[in-house]
């Protein structure tokens, strides 16, 4: 059933499209879930817990399809972050 909705909403972007991008008829309904949770991910920096919500996903399963994305957040995170001084 949603199969079906999603390559028929894909058939028409593609016909309708004016840009070169076309999306693959193989796509599914997942495809764009996780285009979308890379893209909150990697790209806008949103919590890994905030994300796991808005996607009705747990946050085991965001940390163990993801943790590239969020390891690099983490990291650039971290790199700003000023040490505290020492007896602090």
């Amino acid at each position: 059933m949603w199969a079906e909705e999603v390559r028929s909403a894909i058939a028409v972007h593609n016909k309708s499209s004016q840009w070169e991008m076309r999306v693959p008829i193989e796509a599914s309904a997942y495809s764009f879930r996780h285009a979308r949770i890379s893209e909150l991910l990697q790209l806008y920096g949103v919590d890994p817990l905030t994300v796991a919500a808005q996607t009705g996903t747990n946050l085991r399963m965001i940390e163990r399809s993801y943790f590239k994305f969020i390891r690099s957040a983490m990291l650039e995170k971290l790199a700003g972050l000023k040490a505290a001084p020492a007896g602090e």
